[in-house]
């Protein structure tokens, strides 16, 4: 009975400390992916303002080969 109690005690640690590892990783993956979608964000952000620069850029070279034609 004491060896049936001896191995019981020794696998409930063991799924204790399985279940607190899980954990702590759960918890690192969540940082992870809040940290990721800050950056995808932040991506996304940078992006948008490359692309208002391009379309500004189109219309200053549109613009300048109009005057360069004599068509204002």
């Amino acid at each position: 009975m004491e060896s049936i109690a001896i191995v019981g005690s020794i696998l409930l640690a063991f799924s204790i400390d399985a279940w607190w590892e899980e954990s702590k990783e759960s918890k690192q993956h969540a940082v992870q992916l809040s940290l990721l979608e800050e950056e995808v964000l932040e991506n996304i952000e940078q992006f948008r303002r490359s692309a208002k620069l391009n379309r500004q850029y189109a219309q200053n070279v549109s613009t300048l080969g109009d005057v360069l034609q004599g068509r204002t």
